[in-house]
């Protein structure tokens, strides 16, 4: 039978105190005991930043967010599916005397599979179980079960969540926290996170991988604390607290902006005292490209599928963003050529020294790509798609010198360098450098910021007469010309404007399409540079034309800029050299044999 309810004052050490209304008398002995007992989670919860935001997937009757939102944190957003607990969650809410700005409640699932559906909740077992979605809310009169509105997580932060706010999460909901956070990664929200509570089993497959996804994604946990405080259901079961924070290198604190550093304070602290648990790349990891997959025809790009497994790198990329910065390792902040980018872009280079010190294993895998035909076979397979969209069967003749009147030789170099991008790095819109003869891109944290491609596209006549104030503009723009921007019709946009003396808008002709290329993880992009073939002088005038208006409405870039805190990427470029041209082995690596002759 259903007992009555009744409130109780919690004392909640040092801070203070709150009350608590509930119906179960062991239910609030647990919740009590949860303060005491998850010592873990209850260190991390007196961490967070008083200008945080916390989401708690879980809330039950509060016991967790109460005590946030009263003492730790500016906000709290609750999550609570269960009718029942949820309405002594409001009711406490209220007990408190709590604004809806302190803490919001809501009664939804967490679910990615089921974003915006209607699922079929069985409160009886404290989980959700699959169901065809429904357009409205309809209650299953069968007991103990009903109809209940679901949604992401990476949609709750995007509509809740102001972008620069530090954001924690606390998950306490069982064995489904792979669906929950699985958004998060999928719509890269991931690296707006600054610390994950969850509550986690080893043993289970899903949950060992969630944990490699989120080291690999530059998170971190301390061993010593797993399971510290954990129930006696919990130990039957394996269960573990987990506390991930996201790893801050030493060097990136001193030259961060001072909202990252805000954003990422607890992170920061706990960072310092936890640089010797990180690990480098394992024997395991090598590059094996499996093949390639067409993404784009304008620019022509290809996805390198299957390029390496992450979990394998372990905290590498982390360590290199370290060695990167670090002045003894003579590293200097990195411009591109070309790009309109401020002259301080936060871009840097590793020397190959340096990694090759960092971690000789990866380096020496590294070479051995390079040095392999797989890779080099496939960025020819891409350069030859890309120029088969012309239609030009004989251009294609002409440039692997199937007739006699071409005498010139090139040789193709690979030249690998690695980069660490941090926050809001952005390349304009580019194409390659007339020697490049394609680049390979290769993301070595997953789910981080891509390259982006910029081309020409079909917009609504009237989009073209919006005044300023009805266009999102980027305040960071690249120069007085050209902005990146959002409006209700286009999610994301790159155009050329001039303002009037009204102040209104004029579009320097129709705008182009921003499009970001979403990549899984361990793969790669191939970008071929067509325009290299204008420096062999084989083109016809028709042919160069054709080339020049390639070259106009299509290009890449990094747009709107870089997200995450830290984002490392190898660049392998594949450069044309003339075969009398001597090759410096410390520019392009140890390997400089893989070469291609127009000349055979």
């Amino acid at each position: 039978m259903k007992q009555k309810s009744s409130i109780e004052n919690i004392d909640y050490c040092r801070f203070g105190s709150f009350k608590l209304c509930h119906e179960d008398k062991q239910e609030l002995a647990t919740s009590i005991e949860f303060l005491k007992r998850k010592a873990n989670a209850y260190q991390w919860l007196q961490q967070l930043d008083r200008d945080s935001t916390l989401i708690d997937v879980g809330a039950s009757i509060g016991i967790f967010s109460i005590p946030a939102a009263l003492f730790h944190v500016d906000r709290v957003i609750a999550i609570e599916p269960n009718l029942s607990k949820f309405n002594l969650l409001a009711k406490n809410i209220r007990l408190n005397d709590l604004t809806t700005h302190s803490i919001l409640p809501v009664p939804i699932a967490i679910s990615t599979e089921f974003d915006s559906k209607i699922i079929q909740y069985c409160s009886f077992l404290d989980e959700t179980v699959k169901s065809k979605a429904s357009s409205k809310q309809e209650f299953n009169h069968q007991p103990f079960a009903r109809s209940l509105y679901s949604r992401s997580l990476s949609s709750i932060i995007k509509e809740n969540i102001e972008p620069n706010s530090p954001l924690h999460i606390k998950i306490g909901v069982g064995q489904i926290q792979y669906d929950l956070l699985e958004s998060l990664f999928k719509e890269k929200a991931i690296h707006r996170i600054t610390s994950i509570l969850v509550e986690l089993c080893p043993n289970i497959k899903s949950h060992e991988e969630l944990i490699n996804r989120l080291q690999n994604t530059g998170y971190i946990f301390e061993q010593s604390k797993v399971g510290l405080g954990n129930s006696n259901y919990e130990k039957d079961m394996d269960f573990s607290v987990y506390v991930f924070r996201k790893f801050v290198p030493k060097q990136l604190c001193e030259i961060t902006s001072s909202f990252m550093k805000n954003k990422y304070k607890t992170s920061i602290e706990y960072s310092k005292l936890k640089e010797s648990q990180l690990m480098k790349s394992s024997n395991d990891f090598k590059f094996t490209p499996s093949g390639i997959q067409k993404i784009s025809r304008l620019p022509s790009t290809y996805a390198l599928k299957t390029l390496y497994k992450g979990k394998e790198l372990n905290h590498l990329p982390i360590l290199m963003v370290d060695a990167a910065l670090q002045s003894s390792f003579e590293v200097s902040p990195f411009r591109f050529e070309g790009s309109v980018t401020e002259t301080n872009t936060p871009r840097y280079l590793l020397p190959r020294n340096s990694l090759q010190k960092l971690d000789s294993q990866y380096f020496s895998k590294v070479i051995s790509l390079l040095n392999s035909r797989e890779l080099f076979y496939l960025v020819k397979e891409c350069f030859d798609d890309a120029i088969s969209e012309f239609k030009l069967t004989e251009l294609s003749n002409r440039l692997y010198g199937k007739k006699e009147s071409i005498h010139l030789e090139y040789k193709l170099v690979p030249r690998f360098r690695h980069f660490v991008d941090l926050h809001s790095f952005k390349l304009d819109r580019h194409i390659d450098s007339p020697d490049t003869f394609a680049a390979v891109i290769i993301p070595l944290m997953p789910y981080a910021t891509t390259t982006s491609l910029v081309s020409g596209g079909l917009f609504d006549r009237e989009y073209l007469k919006l005044t300023k104030e009805q266009i999102s503009i980027d305040k960071s723009s690249f120069s007085k010309e050209r902005l990146i921007g959002t409006s209700q019709h286009i999610p994301s946009i790159y155009f050329s404007f001039s303002v009037r003396d009204n102040k209104k808008l004029k579009l320097n002709g129709a705008p182009m399409n921003n499009c970001e290329i979403s990549l899984q993880p361990g793969e790669g992009l191939i970008i071929p540079n067509i325009s290299c073939i204008k420096s062999f002088g084989i083109l016809t005038p028709q042919e160069n034309n054709l080339i020049a208006d390639y070259d106009k409405f299509s290009a890449h870039a990094v747009l709107p800029g870089v997200r995450e805190l830290y984002r490392p990427v190898l660049l392998i470029d594949y450069i044309l050299k003339p075969m009398v041209e001597d090759i410096k082995s410390d520019e392009y690596g140890n390997n400089i044999n893989n070469f291609l002759s127009y000349s055979k």
